[in-house]
């Protein structure tokens, strides 16, 4: 396995006043971008955040945000405001404003598809012009080395407010689901699971959440007995809310080197492993189990506690801050 020892520099590393830059290009994807920014306000005091981020595809989601991407020459004030740029997904801010001349502490934040799919070329870019590499999740973490993982974050405080108590009853489950994208989620599996529960008498419904804001998501995966992230990629910020709310969760990796990965990072993995032929009989167990459910809840709770948390996430990104080297032009990687 790939080393992806999380960096643990104190926040004492950094002994000056430091301007750091969260900035996309496109959507801030998940709202990390802003989850970031909130969490190093609260625990690195000797940083001062902004967060850049067009509106984005998906603006339904309406997560918060800090600034919105609007006219070029705005953002490009803010980038040589920045002592440190924190990128994500592409060097696109980079080749535009910058190209070495700026010298500023570069991080390329790699989060999904686009990194999946072109991994080589990017990595290849980003290492050749000095940029620290971090990654959203492990599957991406494996694919190059040298990268690091950076868990995504969220308030836990906050979520607690989400969450409806209600006492659990053996034989009732309500799953939440929300994909955005069916197809990486293996939301037709999810769907085909629950039929199959219902026609074999259990009451079991599905809430699938789609198209609506970020707010609304986590108000009704609030009242979720159990929620099926996704089957294929391990988990993503689904889950890491859902856990924030001491809700159980369903999760699948393909890949057998990855969930190694995962095995070998973590001692063990914090969801409730499923693939699309074994998804029924796990939400089964989850339906007719008080005590799965307890323990896969008690499970994610320590995980997001030891990962996830604010506070944790922030003494991270310190540490890959004060780290970072400066950029130059003389690195960069040549076309062809």
């Amino acid at each position: 396995m790939r080393s992806h020892v999380v960096n643990t520099h104190s926040l004492r590393s950094l002994q000056y006043s430091v301007n750091v830059l969260i900035l996309s290009t496109g959507a801030d994807t998940a709202g990390q971008g802003y989850a970031m920014k909130r969490a190093l306000d609260r625990y690195a005091p000797g940083l001062t955040v902004r967060q850049l981020a067009a509106a984005g595809r998906n603006r339904y989601l309406a997560y918060p945000q800090d600034l919105v991407y609007g006219k070029p020459s705005e953002a490009a004030e803010w980038y040589r405001w920045a002592d440190v740029v924190h990128l994500a997904n592409t060097l696109y801010a980079w080749e535009r404003w910058d190209v070495g001349r700026l010298h500023k502490r570069l991080v390329l934040h790699h989060h999904g598809t686009e990194y999946r799919e072109g991994h080589r070329t990017l990595y290849a870019k980003a290492r050749a012009v000095g940029a620290v590499q971090v990654a959203a999740t492990l599957d991406l973490v494996g694919l190059e080395p040298d990268v690091q993982w950076l868990p995504a974050t969220a308030d836990g405080n906050n979520l607690t407010r989400y969450r409806s108590w209600r006492a659990g009853a053996p034989g009732s489950l309500r799953v939440v689901h929300a994909p955005t994208d069916r197809a990486v989620k293996g939301t037709a599996a999810v769907v085909a699971a629950v039929r199959q529960l219902q026609g074999a008498g259990l009451d079991v419904t599905l809430d699938l959440v789609e198209g609506v804001s970020n707010d609304e998501c986590l108000a009704r995966k609030g009242r979720a007995d159990v929620v099926v992230d996704q089957l294929g990629l391990g988990y993503g910020v689904n889950a890491v809310e859902a856990w924030g709310m001491g809700l159980p969760v369903v999760a699948g990796v393909a890949s057998p080197r990855v969930r190694d990965d995962m095995v070998a990072c973590w001692g063990q993995l914090p969801f409730a492993e499923a693939t699309p032929g074994t998804l029924a009989d796990v939400l089964a167990d989850f339906a007719v189990n008080l005590d799965t459910r307890a323990h896969y809840a008690a499970r994610g709770q320590a995980h997001f506690a030891q990962w996830h948390r604010e506070d944790v996430v922030a003494q991270q990104l310190a540490g890959i801050y004060a780290d970072a080297g400066r950029t130059t032009r003389r690195l960069v990687l040549q076309e062809g």
